[in-house]
């Protein structure tokens, strides 16, 4: 039988997205950011000592599987804005059954509506290089929100709601302690607004499961003021690098 899939943040490491593709029987995978899209980058093959593709088509060995991903806050975010500008803000196929869902889009998986809004900051901007491996894009614009409130707006009048939204950061509202003990910066200079604009979304379209990667820990919990249980990633090959979302898209009602 078909599954569905969430994985944590993958960075290039093909094999773990392969395995995960593998677990699903042909079914779907969601990826929650920091996927690994530098389809202009290089690296030196330890073997060969040949510069090769950090992304390209012929690593994934998907066995039938569809994967969707939201950018990360580590990504190539201006060939995804030059993308988006060519294809709309919609799942854009970036290799043979890969899909990059924009900051706002939608995908109907099974019956579920799901709403992608990726991005975030880095804190490790200051050792990254702009335009080359840092962009300042990483942090979602106004349109951008506009865009996602839109869609679960539209949705709404339509008699339809989003049933589970995939982000890279965690909206502010969910409140977690990582596993050495520091909870996520609240103020100062690394404030995330990314976290600000996830709160609107939580507040608008109140899903019933929200899904996060980025700090590459397992983590877990229920936000009552919306009844949203949710889900952070951890980083593979940790405990909780990908989870089984099949039974949220078995139920008889929405999720």
């Amino acid at each position: 039988m078909a599954k569905v899939l969430a994985v944590g943040d993958i960075h290039g490491e093909w094999e773990w997205l392969n395995a995960a593709a593998e677990r699903t029987e042909g079914g779907t995978v969601i990826a929650c950011g920091d996927f690994g899209f530098w389809p202009k980058h290089r690296y030196v093959d330890k073997e060969t000592r040949e510069l090769v593709p950090v992304f390209h088509p012929s690593y994934f060995d998907l066995k039938g599987a569809k994967v969707y991903f939201c950018d990360g806050n580590h990504e190539d975010h201006w060939t995804i804005m030059e993308l988006i500008e060519r294809h709309g803000r919609k799942p854009i196929e970036v290799a043979p059954g890969v899909f990059l869902c924009p900051r706002g889009a939608v995908v109907e998986i099974k019956g579920r509506n799901v709403l992608f809004f990726g991005g975030g900051f880095s804190i490790d901007r200051e050792m990254r290089r702009f335009g080359h491996s840092w962009f300042p894009e990483e942090i979602p614009s106004g349109e951008e929100l506009a865009a996602a409130l839109s869609a679960v707006e539209a949705l709404r009048r339509e008699g339809k709601e989003i049933h589970i939204v995939v982000s890279h950061q965690a909206p502010r509202a969910f409140r977690f302690r990582l596993s050495w003990g520091a909870e996520p910066s609240e103020d100062g200079p690394l404030r995330d607004p990314t976290r600000d604009m996830l709160d609107e979304i939580l507040f608008a379209a109140r899903p019933k499961l929200w899904l996060f990667g980025h700090w590459h820990e397992r983590l877990e919990g229920y936000f009552k003021e919306t009844m949203t249980y949710w889900y952070g990633l951890a980083l593979p090959p940790k405990l909780g690098w990908w989870k089984d979302l099949t039974p949220w898209f078995e139920l008889k009602e929405a999720c």
